[in-house]
């Protein structure tokens, strides 16, 4: 007993420690690690070990291999329950769910999906669909933004919610950037392409 257990790092064929990663089992952490971040676990190691105010959970909506629609992570650690969830419902709607621990601040990114590049390869010189785009951002039902979104909008006026610390649009990424601390959410996402009546 023990001596086939699995103990590696889930990430381990990415981050190099000694005593957390035997490679006796690579294969593990190869195909959890890809597991993980196509879920929306990424990019939380950048600044060492765990995640608090001072280092946020990076969480974010991903897609790949052109079929993921939707992805689910949960998992219980020492402040809490974490749980993640999305689902890309049409090409322009995301619905994302997420709990996030007591003291845990996180940074939830959206791709906007109308901004990316088309298959004839229409888009601006960053491979981005054209801007403007109107965008409708509700939580729990409730209207946070309803606006135009511009190359040169960063933040955004948004409606206050307790947890919502910030709302942001990041041009290069493509993607909308919430900035949330402890509590349940359910954010939903709707994307359109303006009205150019004449």
């Amino acid at each position: 007993p023990g001596i086939t257990s699995l103990w590696e790092r889930w990430d381990a064929f990415k981050v190099q420690t000694r005593g957390m990663d035997s490679r006796n089992h690579q294969w593990s952490s190869t195909v959890g690690t890809f597991i993980y971040e196509m879920c929306g676990l990424v990019s939380n190691q950048e600044k060492g070990l765990g995640f608090s105010f001072d280092k946020p959970l990076q969480l974010r909506v991903q897609g790949c291999c052109g079929s993921l629609k939707h992805a689910c992570a949960k998992t219980n650690n020492a402040n809490g329950p974490l749980s993640f969830c999305w689902s890309i419902e049409e090409v322009n709607r995301t619905d994302v769910r997420a709990r996030i621990p007591t003291g845990t601040l996180s940074v939830i990114e959206v791709p906007l999906r109308m901004l990316q590049q088309d298959e004839d390869g229409n888009g601006d010189d960053n491979g981005n669909g054209v801007l403007p785009l109107q965008l409708r951002i509700e939580e729990k039902g409730e209207v946070l933004f309803e606006g135009l979104i511009f190359k040169s909008n960063t933040t955004l006026k948004h409606k206050d919610v307790p947890g919502l610390h910030a709302l942001a649009f990041d041009h290069k990424a493509a993607a909308i950037k919430l900035t949330v601390a402890s509590g349940v959410f359910h954010f939903q996402l709707d994307e359109t392409q303006p009205s150019t009546a004449n």
